[in-house]
């Protein structure tokens, strides 16, 4: 993370002589997610529990992603610039009546840092069509929370967290059009592609060890999906 605030910092000071040919862009979208692991470990969790009648309320949906851009463009047609993005999702196992409740949680929310690419081939009017091209690595926390209470009184309470990294990279098409002189609207819809990930956690005592699925292979927290995005930016 402190490479990626390091080179927006160049980029800004860079921007100082060249101020033309610099921009930064605020963007949010609807983002979808693979997730399939968990999912499947939301499912097992479920079944651990068969004694009791718990259902999967929530199975991780599509959740708004938020993140920021720096821009350098060295002409009208190429650019090259850094990003980093923020998106979070859930799943929810669950079952309440009158004498408590049974409550597991499990949170996902992860940064995206990287480069990124942008080639504008096409101007029809005001509007102007570009690709997209981003790489980068995805810092992902995976947290569990598990709670049952009877008549009002926790009986278990467990939380457990575990982090994780792997390497993306998304593809994608973008149409921009000027709402003011320094002022442009963009239109962005790509698919991210992420490879294997590795997560980890610490033990009682204190070691990191490896989380794995169904006991042979590294878990994967796949966050591959489709991104629709809309952002403002900003030409100095």
């Amino acid at each position: 993370m402190k490479k990626i605030y390091s080179l927006l910092v160049i980029i800004l000071f860079c921007s100082e002589s060249h101020s033309k040919n610099f921009s930064v862009r605020y963007e949010t979208g609807i983002g979808q997610y693979n997730l399939k692991e968990i999912i499947d470990i939301q499912t097992n969790l479920r079944a651990m529990v068969s004694d009791l009648d718990v259902k999967s309320v929530v199975r991780f949906p599509s959740t708004l992603y938020y993140g920021i851009e720096a821009e350098y463009l060295f002409n009208k047609t190429h650019a090259l610039g850094v990003h980093l993005f923020y998106n979070t999702t859930a799943g929810r196992n669950h079952l309440a009546d009158y004498s408590g409740e049974y409550k597991l949680d499990i949170l996902l929310s992860s940064y995206a840092a990287g480069i990124d690419y942008r080639y504008t081939f096409s101007n029809l009017g005001k509007f102007s069509m570009s690709a997209f091209l981003g790489v980068g690595m995805r810092f992902s926390t995976f947290k569990i929370k598990e709670d049952l209470t009877v008549y009002g009184e926790t009986i278990t309470h467990s939380d457990d967290i575990a982090h994780g990294t792997n390497f993306y990279t998304f593809p994608a098409i973008e149409i921009s059009y000027p709402l003011l002189s320094k002022l442009d609207l963009k239109l962005k819809l790509g698919y991210e592609i992420d490879f294997r990930s590795r997560y980890v956690s610490a033990n009682d005592a204190g070691e990191q060890q490896t989380l794995h699925y169904n006991g042979d292979k590294p878990l994967n927290i796949d966050y591959s999906g489709l991104r629709m995005g809309v952002g403002i930016s900003y030409k100095f």
